[in-house]
């Protein structure tokens, strides 16, 4: 992952920030999901073909004895094979479930013989996969949020990665399918969100439009005027303004940070810079342009001299311009005739 990538994925983790994040993204702002209810699930996932892999964000959320497993995975280029990925990620996340599941139930099972207890203990098919016929995994859910610039034209599920054309066409129905939950910065609203993510979101959408951005930090400056470290620093990161980043604790304001007053200083700054920049530009080239036209001068004047000379030992004008190329109406100029 890059720099940005990791950034965020590190803002994301924060319970508060990932429980907005859901909200806003499939709840349209509604608090369904609480931060109190979220609880660490281990990132490091090994894949026997792939190899380990680390996912960028990920939760249970916990409701009663119930839990569903959401992941968060950033990315800031389109990745073709992004279904298969996520497909890999859930369906680990359910071989791990099966495996401590089997471990439970065989270990009740043979409690269960050992006591006599038939009732209790599993029936051969049950014992072969570890699970009982009333058991539920719980859901695992990964939602794919991508932040690049250029629009997103990768496979959104996995029969889009498939060779289904001509003769596979015919077995479509029989090949099962994966669909991947895309989120794109684009098409987020961010008067869904209510912490950081509002800010983050609202400036990202208008990254690429100037005046857009200037007016954004204009009508929500009550809220950009007072950001926590955690916001101010990935606005800066996310929006690769290092001038805002670099100067962040003069900014800072009782525990807060005035993003609203850097990115006017970072205009001004930026402005004067670039006033100062074109004088210095149109300084030099003015000094190359006179250097050029002083040699052009200087070659004229000496063509003159040439030419007077050569007139006054009786060369005439014709004679001049062939000896020295240079033309006859201009040596007849510079002879006065």
């Amino acid at each position: 992952m890059g720099k940005k990538n990791d950034a965020l994925c590190s803002y994301l983790s924060a319970p508060e920030i990932f429980a907005d994040w859901i909200n806003g993204c499939c709840f349209g702002g509604k608090k369904v999901i609480r931060p109190e209810k979220l609880e660490e699930r281990e990132q490091i996932t090994y894949m026997r073909v792939t190899g380990i892999r680390s996912r960028d964000a990920v939760k249970a959320v916990c409701q009663g004895t119930q839990y569903m497993i959401i992941g968060v995975e950033g990315q800031d280029r389109v990745h073709p094979a992004m279904p298969l990925r996520c497909l890999e990620y859930d369906v680990c996340q359910y071989v791990r479930q099966l495996r401590n599941l089997s471990v439970k139930n065989r270990e009740e099972d043979k409690r269960a013989r050992q006591e006599g207890n038939k009732e209790k203990q599993l029936n051969p098919g049950e014992y072969l996969s570890g699970m009982r016929m009333n058991d539920k995994l719980n859901p695992v859910m990964t939602i794919v949020f991508y932040h690049g610039k250029l629009p997103y034209d990768g496979c959104l599920n996995l029969h889009d990665m498939l060779d289904l054309s001509k003769e596979n066409e015919k077995f479509i129905s029989y090949i099962a399918d994966y669909k991947m939950n895309l989120v794109t910065v684009e098409e987020l609203d961010e008067n869904n969100f209510e912490t950081g993510l509002k800010e983050l979101i609202g400036i990202m959408k208008r990254r690429q439009d100037k005046r857009a951005l200037e007016r954004y930090s204009r009508e929500n400056e009550e809220r950009m005027s007072c950001l926590d470290e955690e916001t101010y620093e990935i606005i800066s990161i996310m929006s690769d303004n290092k001038w805002v980043m670099k100067r962040k604790e003069e900014y800072k304001e009782k525990g807060r940070y005035n993003m609203c007053k850097a990115m006017r200083d970072w205009e001004r700054e930026a402005k004067a810079d670039g006033i100062k920049e074109g004088m210095e530009k149109g300084i030099k080239k003015g000094i190359k342009e006179g250097k050029r036209q002083g040699k052009k001068q200087g070659i004229k004047q000496g063509h003159n001299e040439i030419i007077l000379n050569m007139f006054r030992k009786g060369k005439t004008p014709e004679e001049i311009a062939e000896w020295t190329d240079i033309p006859l109406k201009r040596v007849l100029t510079v002879c006065g005739e």
